[in-house]
């Protein structure tokens, strides 16, 4: 998606105008402060608890998480998405309250 999907100029506007866009590896072994807690690499699940939590410990490769402005989760988007398919979902959820 890196190479095609995010790389479109559509997507790009999209997400510039209407979301925040964080790039997170689910196995990275870096410790993140988020809410006031600090979330750590898991080896027993070989992924990060930041993105066991977000995904609700359903990992799948590549993942989306999108939360409102409440931080607040609306959706999980699993695999890989072609550049128009993603930009109907994102949009979708833009619009929804």
């Amino acid at each position: 998606m890196d190479k095609k999907t995010f790389t479109d100029s559509s997507v790009i506007a999209y997400m510039n105008a209407n979301y925040y866009a964080v790039k997170f590896d689910a196995e990275s072994q870096t410790p993140v402060e988020y809410n006031k807690f600090t979330f750590k690499y898991k080896p027993e699940y070989k992924a990060h608890e930041l993105a066991i939590k977000l995904l609700d410990g359903s990992m799948s490769y590549p993942s989306f998480v999108v939360l409102n402005e409440k931080e607040q989760r609306m959706a999980i988007i699993k695999g890989y998405q072609e550049k128009d398919v993603f930009l109907e979902t994102i949009k979708t959820l833009a619009t929804t309250k």
